[in-house]
């Protein structure tokens, strides 16, 4: 409000990023002719102390962590390019998965290549992503993206380009051994883990800092590997220095490094793969008695009746003939306690010690991902715990055999890309496992027999942490239920169904 002598003349039409109001008493205002308003130098007077306000107010907003936050200075520094007040406003570096400050990046680069995108693929992201570089992606909000781009363009750093090149591949004549044994056992797991029948791995130079490049050429895949690259390094020297567990250490390369580039290649990962999938699972469902007993005749024919393939009368008289109910019969009862209850670090140490850690954007960490794989360690435990939270195994620290009926006829399903969903509340916790394709679901129902507290109930998306060893798949218990699976002494017992189904399955927890 524009006032002369604390006299109301008219309200001043000045406006700003910050929409500062108030009132202005000046000896110089004028009103118009008419007095229905001020004089346009008037407001021209009071629009550049407005601007000095808010020159003022940028000057120490801009020394603050409010100045990435704050979207009134963001819209000043675009509309008066006042690129020197920037240094605190942030942008989004992926690997890492940080927000960095744009006076920082020359610090925070250091050695490694830099290129920037501007887009939001998640294929470019992906292909643009690796270890030794850093992917600097570029905001979608105008104001902030201008201002972006002004300070990489003014760093010299280069936009992401829309195709990588291979600029020279090597031959079999000019790789050492271990090189090509890296390729070796890259090309043997894709073909028997992933069933990727036609598969070569070549080592090359790639452009633009690109560690892994995968494409489809005719029926065969051809995945590239840049031979200079940060993730080739650690395979020479464990293939080199350890090369008892350098099998181990590829599994988990191939499942931290390689899968992502190739996923859309993967038969599991598509459809028609998936109705090859659904055509080798049967559907089951099983009385398993696990940390108590196992009623071994008397398993087989529920198991029998439940599956449909006899009926409640058959199943009738088979128990009184086998004497189930009496305790008589040919069924021998097995009991299974604590002592199948071992550290996670004594069965599978290859997991805790290994140095790969999958590498993943935001928003990618439910995502369905391959298992880790270690089918050559063979154990009799039924639960896995462990102290410490490993980011191999994404910081779970109890991990719950399935049955063995199961493994033994649903083992394919979980060797193949999946997502896990746990819901639990009364006496049930209900894991859910999705092909990736959302077309097929694996249900695993555990009733318990002492019931959840009910402050308790709760569910959720987990990261895909699936275990396969020779005799049995492990799933990560949610840290919410590590005591309902705890056994120190003594034993326990659940009662377990599982079944496939068909299309999408959605499940809500009720209240």
């Amino acid at each position: 409000m524009g006032l002369r002598s604390f006299f109301g003349l008219a309200p001043a039409p000045v406006v700003g990023p910050y929409q500062f109001g108030g009132w202005a008493n000046l000896s110089f205002l004028l009103p118009t002719a008419g007095r229905e308003a001020l004089a346009r130098q008037s407001i021209e007077h009071i629009g550049r102390l407005v601007d000095l306000a808010e020159f003022a107010a940028s000057l120490e907003l801009s020394k603050t962590e409010y100045a990435d936050k704050n979207g009134a200075f963001i819209q000043w520094v675009y509309k008066k390019d006042k690129f020197q007040f920037c240094d605190r406003i942030t942008i989004h570096v992926l690997p890492q998965g940080r927000d960095v400050a744009l006076g920082k990046i020359t610090e925070y680069i250091g050695a490694k290549t830099a290129q920037y995108y501007t887009g939001s693929d998640p294929q470019i992201i992906d292909l643009f992503t690796n270890e030794g570089s850093c992917l600097f992606q570029v905001s979608q909000n105008n104001q902030r993206k201008y201002i972006q781009l002004h300070y990489l363009r003014k760093l010299g750093i280069s936009e992401v380009p829309d195709s990588v090149q291979v600029t020279r591949t090597y031959q079999p004549s000019e790789m050492t051994a271990s090189e090509a044994s890296i390729l070796l056992r890259i090309t043997q797991i894709l073909r028997d883990d992933y069933l990727v029948p036609d598969t070569e791995t070549i080592l090359v130079d790639l452009s633009h800092g690109v560690s892994i490049l995968a494409e489809k050429i005719g029926e065969q895949l051809r995945v590239h590997i840049a031979r200079d690259s940060a993730l080739v390094r650690p395979a020479i020297e464990v293939r080199e220095k350890a090369p008892e567990v350098f099998v181990q250490f590829m599994k988990d390369f191939v499942r931290a490094h390689i899968y992502q580039r190739v996923q859309k290649y993967v038969p599991s990962s598509t459809r028609e793969g998936v109705d090859a999938l659904r055509k080798t699972l049967l559907r089951n469902r099983e009385l398993y008695r696990y940390e108590d007993s196992e009623l071994g005749d008397l398993e087989g024919v529920l198991g029998e009746y439940l599956s449909g393939s006899k009926d409640l009368g058959d199943v009738v008289k088979n128990v009184r003939a086998g004497g189930f109910w009496s305790g008589g019969g040919g069924g021998q009862r097995q009991k299974v306690s604590s002592d199948q209850v071992a550290p996670l670090e004594s069965v599978v140490p290859e997991i805790t010690e290994s140095p790969i850690i999958e590498q993943r954007s935001d928003g990618a960490e439910l995502d369905a991902r391959p298992p880790i794989l270690r089918e050559d360690i063979s154990s009799e435990m039924k639960i896995l715990i462990t102290d410490h939270s490993y980011p191999q195994l994404n910081g779970f620290g109890t991990f719950l055999g399935l049955s063995d009926r199961l493994m033994r006829t649903e083992a394919p399903f979980f060797r193949a890309p999946h997502t896990t969903r746990v819901l639990w509340g009364g006496h049930r916790v209900i894991y859910i496992f999705t092909n990736i394709t959302g077309e097929l679901s694996l249900y695993y129902d555990i009733e318990l027999r002492d019931p959840i507290a009910p402050e308790k109930a709760g569910g959720g998306a987990f990261s895909i942490t699936t275990l396969i060893t020779a005799k049995r798949i492990f799933v990560p218990v949610p840290s919410d239920l590590a005591d309902e699976f705890r056994v120190e002494t003594g034993s326990r017992e659940f009662f377990v169904r599982f079944d496939l189904l068909g299309g999408n399955f959605e499940v809500n927890i009720a209240e």
